[in-house]
């Protein structure tokens, strides 16, 4: 019997056999018999919608194998009933291809898309293995029964199926994992992961493929090992690099603009918060003066000079010259291993904290932290806080060795405080005060003068400084010498034509 060839509107080439001399209407009408769909002519929209159909398809079908696994460990009676309720709810939410579809790169792309969303399921990495080890032992266990095996031959499939299906965690949780961690940075980065997770689900759907084989060679000896492997690579590289391209689209987190962005790297450490600083005077020299009253009295006033010195910035930090008191970004976490430590020790001061703020900064840049960067945000903030809360004193002043661009000198113009002082004079006259003498002790027997016709002072020295004047003898007849200096008339008696006098009493001399 001759084989007719013929190539239907769907783009599929038909081989079919018929009677010798069959026309091209009867091959169609055998053809359109056994393919309903090869009439219709696909269409792109005809493909997406198909494609649409097909993700709920798959997703009932991944649940079926695993009800189906889970159901080999219950008795015989009860598997069959419950096998039998999850093929009827797969039937009545599966929507059924259009003719012409079935077979379509798109609907199995579908496919394979609801199969991998079986795995989204509460109780995390648990819950998802489990999954996948049940539609591992299911799909084993529905190709053993296809295949006509035997009750022994269909539960040891069932029971090595596991095996094949656990390998289904390693693509699921790559983008599990990654959802809103990863920073996407322009199309290219988008295109390398997809590449990367469609690679991997491609490799594990090739020795998913190959494991389900080899388990069917036990029950069937001419099952080849690597049958329909190539086309379940290509069919799970595409699923997968579909797969992580949504999830980007849906969950990435795009990388800041970088068209007016200023590159802060090597940012200086004045450009992170810093805890307020009042100002306080410096006074640069207080002078005062000091006379005795005697000199002229006490100095004029006081006056307080103050200068306003001009902030020089930091040089950038772990590139200069360590600050005093603080160390570098790599240092500290070194030595702490972690925030949290550095935080609670000693070595938490003002200038390490803006070294481990100006070290995050870094990091932050770099976009290379992945799921680290939401923890290095809530670092930042607690040593903004921190920072704020630091007394003004514990900020340490810094002097840059060498300052590469020109710096604004701000000058504050600062009153200058006067106080007028009164002057206080005190007119005293210096006095030579001499010790108080008794004159009573200065009393002697008559000191004898010799005549002389001129006045004479007594020459000893404690009469003198008892200011007493002694008055010398006069002639006869004459004029006397009172205590007073002057000359008055003294008429003395026989008695007193003596040479010598006596003295009358003390005189004190008078202040000039």
């Amino acid at each position: 019997m001759p084989t007719y060839n013929l190539e239907a509107p769907n783009g599929k080439t038909y081989h079919i056999e018929g009677p010798e001399g069959a026309s091209r209407e009867e091959v169609i009408q055998a053809i359109l018999a056994r393919d309903p769909g090869a009439a219709v002519e696909p269409t792109v929209l005809g493909y997406a919608k198909e494609a649409v159909k097909a993700i709920p398809r798959g997703f009932m079908s991944g649940l079926e194998q695993a009800a189906t696994g889970a159901a080999a460990l219950l008795p015989e009676e009860y598997e069959k009933p419950v096998v039998a309720k999850a093929q009827e709810l797969a039937e009545r939410f599966s929507p059924t291809a259009a003719p012409g579809y079935e077979d379509a790169i798109t609907t199995k792309l579908g496919e394979g898309l609801g199969s991998m969303g079986t795995f989204i399921v509460p109780g995390g990495l648990p819950a998802r293995t489990l999954m996948a080890g049940a539609m591992g032992a299911g799909e084993a266990r529905q190709r053993a029964q296809q295949a006509g095996a035997t009750p022994e031959q269909i539960s040891e499939a069932t029971a090595q199926g596991i095996l094949p299906g656990l390998t289904d965690i390693v693509p699921v949780e790559r983008l599990i994992n990654g959802l809103g961690k990863t920073v996407i940075k322009g199309y290219t980065t988008r295109l390398v992961r997809m590449a990367e997770t469609g690679g991997l689900e491609g490799a594990q759907e090739m020795a998913q493929n190959i494991g389900q084989n080899l388990i069917a060679q036990g029950y069937d000896p001419e099952q080849g090992t690597f049958t329909g492997t190539g086309e379940a690579g290509a069919y799970g590289a595409g699923v997968g690099a579909i797969a992580q391209g949504l999830m980007d689209l849906a969950f990435g987190r795009r990388a800041p603009s970088t068209r007016n962005r200023v590159d802060q790297s090597n940012a200086p450490i004045e450009a992170i918060p810093q805890a307020p600083v009042e100002a306080i005077p410096q006074v640069e020299a207080l002078t005062t003066g000091k006379e005795t009253a005697l000199q002229g009295g006490v100095a004029a006033g006081i006056e307080a000079i103050e200068t306003a010195t001009p902030v020089v910035p930091a040089p950038p930090v772990d590139t200069a010259p360590p600050v005093a008191g603080a160390a570098t970004f790599d240092e500290l976490r070194t030595k702490h291993g972690g925030f949290k430590p550095f935080m609670t020790s000693p070595d938490a001061t003002p200038a390490n904290m803006r070294v481990w703020y100006a070290g995050n900064e870094r990091r932050l840049a770099t976009g290379k932290e992945g799921p680290k960067i939401a923890s290095i945000k809530k670092q930042q903030e607690q040593l903004t806080k921190a920072l704020a809360a630091a007394p003004a004193a514990a900020a340490p002043v810094v002097t840059a060795p060498v300052v590469t661009a020109p710096v604004p000198v701000v000058k504050a113009d600062v009153p200058v405080v006067k106080a007028d002082v009164p002057v206080v004079k005190t007119d005293v006259a210096p006095v030579d005060v001499a010790p108080a003498v008794d004159p009573t002790t200065l009393l002697k027997p008559p000191i004898e003068v010799p005549d002389a016709n001129a006045q004479q002072l007594v020459t000893d020295p404690l009469a003198k400084r008892a200011g007493v004047f002694v008055q010398p003898p006069a002639p006869k007849g004459g004029t006397s010498v009172d205590a007073d200096g002057t000359g008055t008339a003294d008429k003395l008696g026989a008695a007193d034509n003596t040479s010598k006098r006596e003295i009358k009493k003390p005189v004190a001399l008078e202040e000039p």
